[in-house]
């Protein structure tokens, strides 16, 4: 529990008599929760009692493991540091490896094969320091699987059959699925099919349920399919169950055009569960109106699998708008479908207002999230929609989301209401309608402006509190004059713009020139010689980024167009834990971004990050250009 961490650390605080060992150990606790910005005070103040001390370095280093730029000059100083224990540099050598192992999986050409080579001489090298063989194996493997990408097959059957060696010296245990894994890859790279699949298959039996951890097998073997067959190992071998979403019809209101008729129910009923099956579903994303939502999620938890449900605003008004209209028994299975999910996520908490696009925008974040899930387990999501064919297309609802998806050149499943036997039928991709503004569920009547869906880019400086006096004149001068000819050459125009002091505040009207933006910001930050320019050299910024539903609306005290709502602050709570010269996004802003086309970014998932002033901990990503890494 983070709780029991900043407990402690609250503790030293009080007591400053800490060895540098209590340091490490508390360090890692909180980089294991996810909480960097507090394992990074811990490791600095530790550093200030023990400056030489090589563990609580590498854990320094650690905290900034997302930021190649920072990580990897900390980590060079400690390797090249002949006081380092073996054990501390084989450790920071494999870290070293994984972050161009990571850049070699994000670049192309030589750019590829150089940091394939950059990664497989770090892990050779930890392979010199290791102090076991299970240590052995790993940095074994890693380097033969790189080497093989760097273009040096020699060196990499050469490790591969050590690997194999270090995982045969102390026996194989059968449970050990990570040994096992080692066997099957270094088989692989060796070019020996049959024994490779014959260890991948008892690596996936002993995994079991552990999808994270397979996914992380099949990962793996794609990175090494340009210059191994993978097929078999990834297709049949190493198999994973479906990631899907779900879109469908509400069941008919008494006086609407037949859709999806209350007796229709069983059919499609069983038509889903028959898909879920045949299709091999593991993990849900839908939402929860009656009528097929409910019959997806209802099916999802009869066969086990998990429930990611979406509600696009209050439970109270979803229920009004989706769900009691059919009846009390829909109410019912409305509560116990949420009740039993996995996960239950709101687009937003306020209430609906009358503001039909919270429907699309909440079903771009399941399918987004949908996306996200699969792509970590390295397979492919799917889609199921159940809808009469000759529907019509409204916003938000399943013949639009059915298109967006086709779009996204994704596979889909539909459900066939209107036949007599519902069932699977295969649709080929087709080009998406233009959009109809005819809206889904009961609209209230509007007693305040109608929201809309806007980025919000939140960012500040850092070491601007450490600026003298007559550096302040400079930065207003230097800083906010560069980033103001940065934004005023960049096309479109933001909706908004402000700062305070080191803060900058904009907003666009698309998530995508928002991403595009940020970054042109970050690189101009980076690259400036801010110290030829009378600023620290050390001239830094922090980028964050939401996109979410807000009111437009002029502010009254300046006659200026401005946005107001509980989604504007979301991305300043975000930015006080961005790792500077990083932008950082919120999940709804990834999950939006991924389940979108043209951009070539890429959201990396960063996990639960702890954010500041108690704020609670947040599923963080952060936004990159596809093909390079910091």
């Amino acid at each position: 529990m983070i709780t029991d961490i900043q407990a402690r650390w609250s503790q030293w605080q009080a007591d400053a008599n800490w060895s540098a060992s209590a340091f490490a150990e508390l360090a890692k606790a909180a980089i294991d929760y996810g909480h960097y910005g507090l394992a990074r005070e811990i490791t600095e103040a530790g550093l200030a009692a023990h400056s030489n001390d090589a563990k609580l370095k590498y854990f320094q280093a650690l905290c900034f493991s997302r930021s190649q730029a920072q990580c990897v000059p900390l980590l060079d100083a400690l390797i090249n540091d002949a006081e380092s224990p073996a054990e501390v540099r084989a450790d920071a050598l494999a870290l070293e490896g994984r972050l161009y192992k990571n850049q070699c999986l994000h670049s192309e050409g030589s750019a590829r094969r150089l940091a394939a080579a950059q990664s497989a001489a770090r892990y050779e090298q930890a392979l010199t320091c290791a102090s076991s063989n299970d240590q052995a194996y790993f940095f074994a493997i890693n380097a033969a699987s790189m080497f093989l990408l760097a273009g040096d097959s020699a060196k990499s059957n050469a490790l591969a059959k050590q690997a194999i060696e270090f995982c045969e010296a102390n026996g194989i245990d059968p449970e050990d699925y990570w040994k096992l894994a080692t066997l099957g890859e270094a088989a692989c790279l060796l070019q020996q099919p049959q024994t490779s699949q014959d260890w991948y298959q008892q690596a996936h039996a002993a995994a079991g349920d552990r999808y994270g951890n397979i996914g992380a097998m099949r990962g793996q073997l794609q990175m090494l399919s340009s210059d191994r067959d993978v097929n078999v190992l990834l297709e049949d071998v190493l198999q994973l169950p479906r990631v899907a979403a779900f879109t469908g019809h509400m069941i008919d209101y008494a006086d609407a055009k037949p859709r999806f008729p209350a007796q229709a129910e069983p059919a499609v009923a069983a038509a889903i569960a028959a898909t879920l099956q045949t299709q091999q579903v593991q993990f849900g994303y839908s939402s929860v109106a009656c009528g097929a939502d409910l019959l997806f999620a209802e099916a999802l938890r009869q066969q086990g699998a998990e429930t990611n449900l979406y509600l696009p605003f209050a439970q109270e008004d979803f229920l009004q708008t989706s769900v009691s209209y059919a009846g009390e028994h829909w109410q019912q299975r409305f509560y116990n479908a949420t009740e039993n999910a996995t996960t239950l996520h709101y687009a937003t908490r306020e209430r609906y207002l009358g503001d039909v696009l919270l429907f699309e925008y909440c079903n771009r974040l399941f399918e987004g999230a949908a996306i996200l899930r699969a792509r970590q387990m390295a397979t492919t999501p799917l889609l199921i929609a159940a809808l009469r064919k000759d529907s019509l297309r409204r916003s938000g609802g399943t013949q639009a989301t059915l298109e967006h998806w086709q779009s996204l050149g994704l596979p889909y499943e539909i459900v066939d209401i209107d036949s007599d036997e519902p069932g699977p039928v295969t649709k080929p991709v087709v080009a998406a309608t233009e959009p109809n503004s005819e809206q889904t569920g009961n609209q209230a009547d509007q007693q305040t402006p109608s929201r809309a869906v806007r980025t919000m880019l939140f960012a500040d400086v850092v070491g601007f509190s450490r600026l003298s006096e007559t550096e302040a004149p400079l930065f207003v001068q230097q800083f906010l004059g560069a980033t103001a000819e940065l934004l005023h050459g960049f096309a479109p125009q933001p909706e908004f713009v402000n700062t305070w002091g080191d803060g900058i505040y904009i907003v666009f009207e698309q998530l995508e020139d928002a991403a595009e933006f940020s970054l042109q910001l970050r690189d101009l930050v980076k690259t400036t010689d801010w110290e030829a320019r009378g600023l620290p050299a050390e001239t830094g910024i922090r980028i964050a980024l939401h996109c979410g539903p807000v009111f437009p609306a002029v502010e009254p005290m300046t006659q200026r167009p401005n946005f107001f709502g509980s989604h504007v602050t979301r991305a300043a709570r975000i930015e006080p834990v961005t790792v500077p010269g990083s932008v950082y996004l919120t999940e709804q802003a990834a999950n939006l971004l991924v389940s979108s086309t043209g951009h070539g970014l890429q959201c990396d998932d960063l996990g639960q990050v702890e954010l500041a002033k108690k704020y609670g901990a947040e599923h963080i990503f952060r936004l990159r250009r596809r093909g390079e890494w910091e």
